[in-house]
């Protein structure tokens, strides 16, 4: 994952889809309004999401229609850091998808860190960054909205995930994060998941693995031996069986790496650490 620096400017949207989130209803107010449960009912009811296909024409469904397509069929709705003007500090994350290598644009460091653990789950098949815009009707006054940080193909079908951290989740932040999107997901039967922080540690070894993660892969090696599924063995007794010393631990993070084994993320990976096989 690298880093690019940004200036002034780093959103930038579609014109049209601009115009299909106007009138934009003011937050205070917005919170005030869906005090009331009938606003807030009517609210989830006409939930709508905007999505592109081209990055250029949009189109406005209801929320439940994301639970019938595929991160494949559509480019993100917001361009980060396109922008010569853009001032942030926006992280490119190198994943694949159907073989091929993509890379996916972060709008923070730990958006990025939280697709290296995206790339370690098996429940995850693909994913795509500002893959969409929901929408709420508040009252008669115009509109909320929320850009979606993650699309996500699961086994459960697609997942809107939000990258927020937990101090951050207050006031408006928290409505809409843990009251109103989850809610929204669950009346339209799209999954939802809310990922905070994650620890230095555990960033500092997502690197490290992430540098290894899709080299050559171990079973086309002569000398892979997986384990059994649930056995756990320490990261020393692995590197010793699969040639020992520097060759054996390479080759044990590199197991590691293409998640053969899981481990505690937020310890020091060192030759005593325990992996549970896949």
């Amino acid at each position: 994952m690298s880093v690019v620096t940004a200036r002034r400017g780093v959103r930038r949207s579609p014109a049209q889809l601009q115009s299909l989130l106007q009138p934009t209803v003011d937050r205070g107010l917005a919170m005030e309004l869906l005090d009331d449960p009938e606003v807030l009912a009517r609210a989830i009811a006409g939930c709508r999401v905007i999505t592109s296909v081209d990055g250029k024409k949009v189109q406005v469904n209801s929320l439940r229609w994301l639970s019938t397509i595929s991160v494949r069929q559509l480019v993100g709705v917001r361009r980060l850091g396109s922008h010569h003007g853009a001032r942030s500090t926006l992280a490119t994350h190198s994943t694949r998808l159907d073989g091929r290598t993509h890379l996916v644009f972060a709008e923070s460091l730990l958006e990025g860190a939280w697709m290296s653990v995206l790339d370690r789950r098996d429940d995850v098949h693909g994913y795509l960054g500002q893959g969409c815009a929901v929408t709420w009707p508040i009252s008669d006054l115009g509109y909320l909205h929320h850009f979606i940080d993650i699309l996500a193909d699961t086994d459960d079908g697609m997942t809107l995930l939000s990258v927020k951290p937990g101090h951050l989740l207050t006031g408006f932040n928290g409505l809409v994060l843990e009251e109103l999107l989850p809610d929204s997901c669950r009346a339209h039967g799209v999954g939802y998941e809310l990922l905070g922080s994650l620890s230095d540690q555990c960033r500092v070894n997502l690197r490290a693995l992430a540098a290894w993660r899709w080299k050559q892969p171990v079973e086309r090696e002569e000398w892979w031996r997986p384990g059994t599924p649930g056995a756990t063995i320490s990261v020393a007794r692995l590197a010793r069986q699969l040639g020992g010393a520097e060759l054996g631990r390479g080759r044990a993070l590199l197991a590691l790496a293409q998640n053969h084994l899981d481990i505690d993320l937020d310890q020091p990976i060192r030759t005593s650490t325990i992996g549970v096989w896949r």
